[in-house]
C-alpha cells in the first residue's frame, strides 16, 4: 500500500456565504524518470472545489538537501489534464534545477476549460504558497517564479502576468489566445477529422462554442465584458509596463488558434506600441499547434532565455521543423600544442569516467605534443568555476547552486566555503591575486572568505551584488550591483562599483543603466577597468580611481566575458552565447581597432574564456556544440585573431555541460 502524507492547514474562507476549510494533501512521489520525481498534491480552488496539482522536482532534492529552487507555474491547455501537461516537461526540471507545478485548476463551471477565469488566475497566483504549505521541506526562491503555458495555458500565463506582475520573474506563452471573443467567433472554422469526430461525437466547433457559452455565461454579444476580462489583450497596458521578461511564440500554420496575427501577433504589436522598451520577445514560425512546448525543442530554448537552463540552450533552432534533429557539428582533429607556449600550462575541465559513471576532472595541457594529464576528479558538471591565480585550486557552485566549493588540485581536499546567492551571472566568485582569499556573491551582499573557509566577512550590503574582480594589488574589488524593479516602465538596471578589501570607501564608477555591466577586468597596472554588458555591443573602460573618465570601445557583438592582456595593450572579449558569425573580438587600445573573432567552419561558436597566455601571445577558450550529442573542445588563437587551433577534447557528447573557462599557469623550472 502506497504511503501517503497528509498535511492539513485550516483557514476560514467565505465562499458563497459559507465558511470553508482549505485542505492540502500530498501523495508519495512517483519516479517518472531517473532524474525527476513527481508529487501529486491536492488543494481547494477559489470556489471550494478539490483540485489536484503535480509538482516535479529533481530526483536528488529531498529533506536535508533542499536549497531554494526557482518555481515554474505551468497552466495546462484546453482539454489537457495537469498530469499530461507535467509529462511533456520530461527531465528539464533536473537539468535546470527548478521546481515545476502543473495545477488542474477549475473555471467558473468547467474543470478543463477554465479559459482564463479570474478565480483560476487567483489560484495560479497562490501556487507558491500552496506548494510550500503542502510540501513544507520544499524551499522556493520567491524572486524566481515563472509562468509557462501553451494554448489556453499560455492565455492564463499572460493573465497571471497582467493581474499579478510582482509575482513573476518571467513568462513564456506558446500559441496563446489573446482575444477570447474572437476565438469564440473562430470556433466554427476548426477542422474536425475522423479522430476528432470519434472523440467529440460531433463537430468540434459547435461543441466548443457550447462549452464557452456555459463557462463564461453567454456569448460575446451578450457578455462582452466577461470575455474581455479573460482576454490578455485587455490588459496590454499593464503587461507592457510590468518590466517582466516575456516571450510570445506563435505559428503561421496554427490550425487551432488560427489567424495568429490577430491573436498573439496583435498582442505583441500593441505591447511594443505602448512601451517600445518593454522586454518582449516574439518568436514566429510554422509549427503545428502546441509543438513549440515539446520538451526536446522550443521549451528548452525558452527556458534558457529565462535563465532556468544553461545558456547553451539559447542557440538558434529551426522553427519551421520542430521535430527535425539539429545537425551535430564535427570537431576538427586535435593539433599538437604550439611550441612557442614554452613551459606554460593550460588548466581546463574535461569529461572522464569512473566505473562506468560520467565524471568531470581538472586537467592540465603542457609541453608540445604531450597529452593532457589529469589533476583530480571533481564529480558532476560545474557551475561558475574560477581558477586560482597560482593554478592550485578552483572554486565552483554545487549543482543546486547554493554552496561555493573550493577544490585543491594537488589532492582530493574540497572545502565548502560559504553559501552563495543564486546563479545569475557567469561569475559569482573571484580569487585574490595571492590565491589566499575569495570574494563571492553572498546571500545578502558581497563577502570575502579565506580559501580554507575561515574569516568570512561582508564588505557590501546590497542583496543583488555579483561578478567580483580583484585589483592586481589585492586592495580593491570591483563588482556589479543589479536592480530588478518589480513594476516599472524601465528595464532592470545595473551599476559598476569598487570597494576596498576591508569594506571601506565604496565608489560608483558607472551610474545605474539598463546595460548591466558584467565581466569586469582590471588593467595590469590597476588604473583602469574594462567591462562588458548584458545588453548592447562593445567594451566600456572606466578609470578605477573614480575620476569619472569613461571610454566606450566599439565592438562587433555583446561582450559578456572580458580579459585584459598581460602587457595592457589589448582587451579580448567573448559573447559566450552567440551561435552564428562572430562570437568575440580583440580590441587594440593604441589604435582602437577591433579584430573580430570569426572561427573557421567546424569550430563551434558557444565559448567560455578568454584566457590570455602569461606572455600575451595567445588566447585560450572552450567552445561547444549546443545540441544533443554535441561535443566541447579546448582551443587557442593568436593575439592577432588568426590560426585557431584545437588543443584537446573536453567532452564527446555532453551538449555543452562542460562549458568552463580555461586558465593558464606557469610551471616551475629548475635553473642550471
Amino acid at each position: 500500500m502506497r504511503r501517503s502524507i497528509a498535511i492539513v492547514g485550516v483557514a476560514l474562507l467565505l465562499v458563497g456565504g459559507r465558511s470553508l476549510a482549505a485542505s492540502y494533501t500530498a501523495k508519495a512521489p512517483s519516479p517518472t524518470s531517473a532524474q525527476v520525481r513527481t508529487w501529486k498534491i491536492h488543494y481547494r480552488t477559489h470556489d471550494g472545489h478539490r483540485a489536484s496539482a503535480y509538482v516535479v522536482l529533481p530526483a536528488g532534492y529531498r529533506r536535508g538537501a533542499n536549497p531554494r529552487l526557482p518555481l515554474v507555474i505551468s497552466p495546462h491547455g484546453r482539454g489537457v489534464g495537469a498530469a499530461a501537461n507535467a509529462r511533456q516537461w520530461g527531465r528539464l526540471p533536473a537539468l535546470g534545477s527548478f521546481a515545476l507545478v502543473s495545477p488542474s485548476g477549475y473555471g467558473r463551471r468547467l474543470k478543463l476549460y477554465s479559459w482564463g477565469y479570474p478565480g483560476q488566475i487567483a489560484d495560479l497566483a497562490r501556487m507558491p504558497d500552496i506548494v510550500t504549505r503542502t510540501l513544507p521541506w520544499l524551499r522556493i526562491d520567491r524572486r524566481r517564479v515563472y509562468a509557462v503555458g501553451t494554448s489556453m495555458g499560455g492565455q492564463e500565463a499572460l493573465l497571471l502576468l497582467a493581474r499579478h506582475p510582482r509575482l513573476l520573474a518571467g513568462v513564456v506563452a506558446f500559441d496563446p489566445v489573446a482575444d477570447l471573443a474572437r476565438r469564440y467567433r473562430d470556433f466554427p472554422r476548426l477542422r474536425c477529422g475522423v479522430r476528432c469526430l470519434r472523440a467529440w461525437t460531433q463537430r468540434i466547433g459547435p461543441a466548443l462554442r457550447y462549452l464557452a457559452h456555459r463557462e463564461v455565461g453567454g456569448s460575446p454579444r451578450r457578455m462582452p465584458r466577461a470575455y474581455a476580462r479573460r482576454s490578455p489583450l485587455t490588459y496590454a497596458r499593464t503587461i507592457a509596463s510590468s518590466a517582466v521578461p516575456l516571450e510570445v511564440w506563435w505559428s503561421r500554420k496554427d490550425r487551432t488558434v488560427a489567424y495568429g496575427t490577430l491573436q498573439a501577433g496583435r498582442l505583441v504589436k500593441r505591447l511594443r506600441r505602448l512601451n517600445p522598451n518593454a522586454p518582449v520577445r516574439e518568436v514566429v514560425g510554422s509549427w503545428p499547434h502546441g509543438a513549440g512546448m515539446r520538451g526536446r525543442w522550443g521549451l528548452p530554448y525558452a527556458l534558457g532565455r529565462l535563465g532556468l537552463l544553461p545558456p547553451l540552450f539559447t542557440q538558434r533552432v529551426r522553427l519551421s521543423a520542430p521535430t527535425a534533429e539539429l545537425p551535430a557539428m564535427k570537431l576538427p582533429p586535435a593539433q599538437p600544442y604550439l611550441e612557442e607556449a614554452g613551459q606554460d600550462e593550460i588548466l581546463f575541465v574535461r569529461e572522464s569516467s569512473f566505473a562506468g559513471a560520467r565524471m568531470w576532472e581538472a586537467a592540465a595541457l603542457g609541453a608540445a605534443g604531450s597529452p593532457a594529464r589529469p589533476l583530480r576528479t571533481l564529480g558532476g558538471p560545474l557551475r561558475a568555476a574560477r581558477w586560482a591565480p597560482d593554478g592550485r585550486a578552483l572554486t565552483y557552485q554545487t549543482r543546486g547552486g547554493q554552496t561555493l566549493v573550493a577544490a585543491a588540485l594537488d589532492g582530493d581536499r574540497s572545502t565548502a566555503v560559504s553559501p552563495v546567492a543564486h546563479y545569475v551571472f557567469d561569475s559569482v566568485s573571484a580569487w585574490s591575486p595571492d590565491s589566499r582569499k575569495i570574494a563571492y556573491s553572498g546571500r545578502f551582499g558581497l563577502e570575502i572568505v579565506n580559501a580554507d573557509g575561515t574569516g568570512r566577512r561582508r564588505i557590501a550590503w546590497y542583496r543583488d551584488e555579483y561578478d567580483p574582480a580583484w585589483s592586481p594589488d589585492g586592495t580593491t574589488i570591483a563588482f556589479t550591483r543589479a536592480r530588478w524593479p518589480p513594476t516599472s516602465l524601465t528595464p532592470p538596471h545595473g551599476q559598476l562599483l569598487i570597494v576596498s578589501a576591508k569594506g571601506e570607501a565604496r565608489t560608483s564608477l558607472l551610474s545605474p543603466r539598463p546595460s548591466i555591466p558584467v565581466g569586469a577586468s582590471f588593467s595590469p597596472n590597476g588604473d583602469w577597468i574594462a567591462t562588458g554588458s548584458l545588453r548592447g555591443a562593445g567594451v566600456t573602460v572606466v578609470n578605477a580611481r573614480g575620476s569619472g573618465e569613461v571610454l566606450k570601445l566599439a565592438g562587433c557583438c555583446p561582450a559578456r566575458q572580458v580579459a585584459w592582456s598581460p602587457d595592457g595593450e589589448k582587451i579580448a572579449f567573448l559573447n559566450g552565447e552567440s551561435a552564428l558569425g562572430a562570437f568575440g573580438g580583440i580590441v587594440d587600445l593604441a589604435s582602437g581597432r577591433v579584430t573580430v573573432l570569426r572561427p573557421p567552419a567546424g569550430i563551434p561558436r558557444v565559448a567560455r574564456g578568454p584566457a590570455w597566455a602569461p606572455d600575451g601571445s595567445k588566447l585560450a577558450f572552450v567552445a561547444c556544440v549546443p545540441v544533443r550529442g554535441g561535443g566541447c573542445a579546448l582551443y587557442a588563437v593568436n593575439r592577432d585573431g588568426r590560426e585557431f587551433v584545437r588543443l584537446a577534447r573536453v567532452c564527446r557528447a555532453c551538449g555543452g555541460a562542460g562549458l568552463v573557462a580555461p586558465a593558464w599557469r606557469r610551471t616551475e623550472t629548475t635553473g642550471s
